[in-house]
């Protein structure tokens, strides 16, 4: 039959291959997360988010939520994704495999998977509960019976529970993303920076944990904010959450990440820690107009100084006593060769 008017093509006529629409649930989550990012952006004219947007976002963001935190439920057993699973009468079947897998079934709330995630998966989001749970009433609202809120109130709202999203998928899905989905994390990650309103509340929930860590950070060349945590065993985002892998490897894609016109110089070898990841005349979060000697394995700022021998070779060292020697390529200076002379004699 045809497909679209009912009735048998012409003859000769090829018949069109079926398409067919595929969204697993953490696939379906991911792409709210997209769509909630790309409505979210402020337009290239610099004018508002259209209503419409903001409206959409908000009723995607809450599909999203739902979908990604039952994704990780239903990871430990599908039945407890689904309302009344087990019968209630005698001779009843509840739900069974077959009309869970058609979606034939009633799924539970947002309060139920909460308490579902910490009572089976140890997962404790109580954190988070009130966020989400507000963000919940200003979809019911939005879709039911209409909202009237500002268009800052709004955003706010959906920047503080997208940054909780990256952060459950980096903790609690990362395991379960496919190609397709690492590259559409990656592709949302790459584009938080252009979300100005998110940008300033993520900056502002993370300041007391980066705060005391400033000599330590660099700005993310990812997301491009100062929140590249340096001086752990997995180097890590806390802005974007990227993962840059251990301080060699991270401190070497740093470098290789910037332009030529950067200035930085590195990795070598800490004096302190023993890595190769100090990267020389890089900003930190600590003195962002100023040029540092970082190492990315231990997080801490090596001083540097140039060779006494005069070959313009700079020297990392830990010490003020070390500051003013030479490098091995340069001769030992006349005061050094006395004083090996008086030792040896």
């Amino acid at each position: 039959m045809n497909e679209d008017y009912g009735y048998p093509p012409p003859m000769g006529h090829p018949t069109r291959p079926q398409q067919r629409v595929t969204f697993r649930p953490l696939r379906n989550g991911l792409d709210y997360l997209d769509d909630v990012v790309d409505r979210l952006t402020p337009p290239a004219d610099g004018g508002p988010i259209a209503d419409r947007n903001l409206k959409y976002a908000i009723l995607h963001l809450q599909a999203g939520v739902e979908v990604l935190l039952k994704a990780r439920l239903e990871r430990e057993h599908w039945t407890l994704v689904v309302l009344d699973a087990l019968p209630k009468k005698q001779g009843s079947l509840g739900v069974t495999r077959t009309q869970f897998e058609g979606g034939r079934f009633k799924t539970i709330g947002l309060p139920e998977t909460l308490d579902r995630l910490k009572q089976v998966a140890d997962i404790d989001l109580e954190g988070h509960r009130q966020a989400l749970v507000e963000l919940s009433e200003t979809r019911n609202a939005l879709q039911h019976y209409g909202l009237d809120q500002t268009a800052e109130a709004i955003q706010g709202q959906a920047a503080q529970v997208l940054g909780f999203l990256l952060w459950f998928i980096n903790e609690h899905l990362h395991d379960d993303l496919d190609a397709e989905d690492r590259r559409t994390v990656a592709s949302v990650r790459s584009r938080l920076s252009a979300l100005t309103v998110f940008v300033a509340k993520r900056m502002a929930a993370l300041a007391g944990e980066l705060g005391p860590l400033a000599s330590s950070i660099v700005s993310c060349p990812n997301c491009q904010q100062p929140a590249l945590v340096t001086g752990r065993s997995q180097i890590t985002c806390r802005f974007c959450f990227a993962p840059w892998g251990e301080p060699e490897h991270a401190a070497l894609r740093y470098v290789a990440r910037q332009s030529a016109g950067s200035g930085l110089v590195g990795p070598t070898l800490c004096p302190r820690c023993g890595f190769d990841a100090v990267v020389l005349d890089i900003a930190t979060a600590a003195e962002p107009d100023g040029r540092s000697a970082l190492c990315f394995g231990c997080g801490c700022g090596i001083d540097v100084s140039e060779c006494a021998g005069g070959c313009g070779k700079r020297l990392l060292f830990i010490a003020e006593a070390e500051a003013g020697t030479r490098c091995s390529a340069c001769p030992p200076s006349v005061e050094t060769v006395a004083v090996e002379h008086a030792a040896e004699g």
